[in-house]
């Protein structure tokens, strides 16, 4: 779709259903003051719908060094349309989920340019014409590719070792799902 940063996948699910899901998550967990509901968490996590949000970067959020892998376990309360669909993808696409979060970006916020260590699929819930990723074609570069991942029901497979950022510059949320893919052995 946008080179090899953003690929639309075959994988879709029924964008409705999905909602339903997510009210029901929410009905569980409000969004909290990050932001993000996790899905995932460790096995020892003791609140398993706050265990895998924020950044694992070592430095400024993650004193104990957990990895993507050590967020092995689908959370048992997780709707069972949504737990079907993410472990279909999986299976589809040859992958083992580490974290997997719901995001929320309000409207005129964003997130800092940044890379991440693995790529991620996108699951679009809600968003606007002016919610955007941004690219630099070359790291360090301040001129950016903006692009746009509509509410499809489509997941989208993003490249995000690549230097990006993502911002909201419309009038209502940025809702995503975001599957963190780790390569299988």
């Amino acid at each position: 779709m946008y080179k090899d940063f953003i690929q639309k996948t075959e994988f879709k699910a029924d964008l409705e259903r999905m909602k339903i899901d997510l009210t029901s998550i929410l009905e569980m967990n409000p969004w909290d003051h990050e932001n993000q509901i996790s899905l995932r968490h460790t096995p020892t996590a003791e609140n398993k719908w706050m265990d895998g949000i924020g950044s694992l970067n070592i430095q400024r959020n993650n004193p104990s060094g957990l990895t993507e892998s050590n967020f092995s376990v689908w959370n048992e309360q997780l709707p069972s349309y949504t737990k079907y669909i993410l472990t279909s993808l999986e299976e589809d696409y040859n992958f083992t989920a580490g974290r997997a979060r719901l995001m929320l970006l309000p409207p005129k916020k964003g997130l800092t340019v940044h890379h991440d260590t693995e790529t991620r699929y996108h699951f679009v819930f809600e968003t606007n014409n002016f919610s955007y990723f941004g690219l630099s074609e070359n790291e360090g570069d301040a001129v950016a590719t903006c692009y746009h991942i509509p509410a499809d029901g489509h997941f989208y497979h993003v490249d995000t070792r690549r230097v990006h950022f993502v911002y909201n510059g419309g009038k209502t949320d940025r809702i995503h799902l975001v599957v963190c893919a780790l390569k299988n052995e």
